[in-house]
C-alpha cells in the first residue's frame, strides 16, 4: 500500500505541473473599451497607441467594441461590460447626454471608469483623459486672427454637434473672434467629423462664398475636404487658407496635409490611448490617478513641420520595430509551449506504464496469497478471520467530511461582510483584497453562486441585517440601524429599504 500511495503522490504532481504549465500567461484583468467610432485615421492611432502599451502587460487583457456612431448601440456595449465585471471601463462617448446614465451606472457599482476625449454630463468617473478643446479652438482663433491679420471672411466646418470636442473647439474659436470684429464667420458647415460630409456642405456654401479667406475644419480630414473642394473650383478664392485640427502622423495625417501645403496648419489634439492604458494599469495596482488629465497642443505649420515628420517617423519605426520583436517573441513561445506539451505527454505515458505494471503485479501477488491462505487448516482460518474482524473494528477511523470549497467561499465573503457591517465604503476592492482574489475572480464567482452582483449581495446583507433589528424588540432608532448596517444616510436606507421589502422602515418597526 505504502508503494502504491507514493506512486499516486507522484502522478498528482506532476498532472498538477502539468495544469499549472498550461496556466501560465493567463489573463488577470480584463479591459474594456467602448469606442464611439473606430472608421476615422485617429480613432485607429489611438486604438494602436493603446495596443503597443499594452504589449508591455501581457496579463492584461483589452476588449474594444466599436458603435460606429450610434447612442444606442454604444449604450448596450456599455451595458454588457458591466454585465462582464471588467475590471476597469474605457469610454469615448459619441454624445455625451445618451450614455451618461449607463456611465454612472458602472461607476456606482465600482467600476473604475476612464472618460477619453469626449465627456458626459456628469462628474461619475475615475479619470477623463483629453486635450482641452477649448483651449485648441482659442489657439486656432488666435491662429487665424494672425494670419488673416485681423480681417477676413471665414466658414467653419463643425464636427458632430452634439460631442463635446466639437462643442468646446467652437466655443474657443468664438471666444477670440469675438475680439476681432473684422473678421466674420460667413458660414457653418455641417462635417460630422466625416470627410465626405463636409465636402457635400462645403460645395454649396464656397459657390454661394467665392471670397472666403478661410477655412476653419474642426478636424484635418475635413480641412482636407475643403482644400480638395476649392481645388476644383476655379472661382474660389486663389488664395484661401485651410486649418485642421488633430495633427495626427503617418501619410494619411494633418502633418502629412501640411507638409504637402494641402493644409496650412493644424493643431495637435493627442488621442490620450497610450495615456488611457497607463492610468488603467496604475488603478490594477491600487495607485492614485488624477481626476483629471489634460494634454497639451502644439500648432503645425510650415515653420516645424519637417521637424514634426522625422519625430513621428522615427516613432513610427520603433512602434513597427516592437510589433516585430513581439511576433518573435509570441512565436518563440508558442514553439516552448508545444515542446513543454509534448514533454509532458511523454511523461504522463511513462507514468501510465509504471502504474499499470505495478498494478498487474499487485493482481497477481494477490493471487498467490489468496492459494496460499486456501492450505491452511480450517482452525487456522477460522482463527484468522476472528483476529482480523477484531483488529479492523479496533482501527477503523470515523471519516473526514470535506467541506464544499463554494460553502467555505460564501462562508469567507459573508464574514467579510458582517465585520465590515457598519462600513459604508465597503466595496468590491476591500472584498477582493480580503480574499486574495481579484476582481473579476469575485465577480464571476458571486455571479455563479448567488446570480448577482457583489455590491447588489453586499447590499442585501445589510437590509437583512437592518430588517432583523427593526423586527427586535429594542431602543435603536432608524437612524441608528441605518448607520449600523453601512448605508451612508438614513434617506437612502428607507429609500433603499422600501423598494426590496415593499413596506417602510418604521412600519417594520412599529409591528415589532
Amino acid at each position: 500500500m505504502t508503494s502504491r500511495l507514493k506512486l499516486i503522490c507522484l502522478i498528482y504532481f506532476l498532472f498538477s505541473c502539468f495544469i499549472s504549465c498550461k496556466d501560465e500567461g493567463k489573463t488577470r484583468y480584463l479591459i474594456g473599451f467602448s469606442q464611439c467610432t473606430g472608421g476615422d485615421k485617429w480613432r485607429q492611432t489611438m486604438h494602436e497607441e493603446m495596443r503597443r502599451e499594452l504589449s508591455f502587460h501581457p496579463d492584461v487583457e483589452l476588449l474594444i467594441k466599436d458603435a460606429q456612431g450610434d447612442n444606442k448601440t454604444q449604450k448596450k456595449h456599455i451595458q454588457e461590460f458591466i454585465a462582464a465585471g471588467v475590471d476597469v471601463l474605457i469610454v469615448s462617448p459619441n454624445e455625451a447626454k445618451p450614455v451618461t446614465p449607463e456611465v454612472n451606472d458602472a461607476f456606482n457599482r465600482g467600476i473604475p471608469v476612464i472618460i477619453v476625449d469626449r465627456r458626459t454630463d456628469s462628474k461619475s468617473y475615475t479619470t477623463y483623459i483629453g486635450a482641452d478643446n477649448f483651449e485648441i479652438g482659442k489657439a486656432a482663433g488666435e491662429y487665424i486672427a494672425k494670419l488673416l491679420k485681423g480681417k477676413g471672411k471665414v466658414i467653419e466646418v463643425w464636427g458632430l454637434r452634439g460631442s463635446t470636442p466639437a462643442q468646446n473647439r467652437h466655443a474657443g474659436f468664438k471666444n477670440i473672434m469675438n475680439k476681432y470684429p473684422d473678421i466674420e464667420v460667413i458660414a457653418e458647415v455641417e462635417g460630422e467629423w466625416e470627410i465626405e460630409t463636409a465636402k457635400s456642405g462645403l460645395l454649396k456654401v464656397l459657390k454661394q462664398h467665392t471670397d472666403t479667406d478661410l477655412v476653419y475644419a474642426h478636424n484635418d480630414m475635413m480641412a482636407l475636404a475643403a482644400y480638395q473642394v476649392a481645388e476644383n473650383m476655379p472661382s474660389v478664392n486663389s488664395n484661401l487658407k485651410f486649418i485642421g485640427v488633430d495633427a495626427l502622423p503617418g501619410p494619411n495625417g494633418g502633418i502629412q496635409f501640411v507638409a504637402d501645403n494641402m493644409v496650412d496648419a493644424t493643431f495637435l489634439y493627442p488621442t490620450g490611448g497610450e495615456e488611457a492604458i497607463r492610468t488603467a494599469i496604475n488603478i490594477l495596482e491600487g495607485k492614485v490617478v488624477d481626476k483629471e488629465d489634460m494634454l497639451e497642443t502644439i500648432v503645425i505649420d510650415s515653420s516645424n513641420v519637417r521637424v514634426m515628420q522625422l519625430q513621428t517617423s522615427k516613432i513610427i519605426n520603433q512602434q513597427k520595430s516592437i510589433q516585430r520583436q513581439q511576433a518573435m517573441l509570441d512565436e518563440q513561445t508558442r514553439l516552448y509551449r508545444i515542446q513543454r506539451f509534448v514533454l509532458w505527454g511523454i511523461l504522463a505515458v511513462l507514468v501510465g506504464i509504471v502504474f499499470l505494471g505495478t498494478y498487474i503485479l499487485s493482481r497477481l501477488r494477490t493471487k498467490y496469497e489468496a492459494e496460499i491462505r486456501k492450505k491452511e487448516t480450517v482452525e487456522n482460518y477460522n482463527y484468522s478471520v476472528k483476529e482480523k474482524k477484531q483488529y479492523n473494528n479496533a482501527a477503523e477511523t470515523p471519516k473526514v467530511v470535506q467541506e464544499n470549497p463554494d460553502n467555505i467561499f460564501l462562508k469567507k465573503l459573508n464574514d467579510i461582510i458582517h465585520e465590515n457591517l457598519s462600513d459604508s465604503t465597503l466595496n468590491v476592492a476591500m472584498i477582493c483584497k480580503a480574499l486574495g482574489m481579484s476582481r473579476i475572480q469575485v465577480y464571476r464567482k458571486v455571479k455563479s453562486l448567488l446570480d448577482c452582483g457583489v455590491n447588489d449581495y453586499i447590499k442585501t446583507v445589510r437590509l437583512d441585517k437592518a430588517k432583523t433589528l427593526l423586527s427586535e424588540k429594542n431602543n435603536l432608532s432608524i437612524s441608528e440601524i441605518a448607520y449600523q448596517t453601512g448605508f451612508s444616510s438614513p434617506a437612502y436606507f428607507s429609500t433603499t429599504f422600501k423598494a426590496k421589502y415593499k413596506i417602510s422602515p418604521s412600519e417594520v418597526q412599529n409591528k415589532a
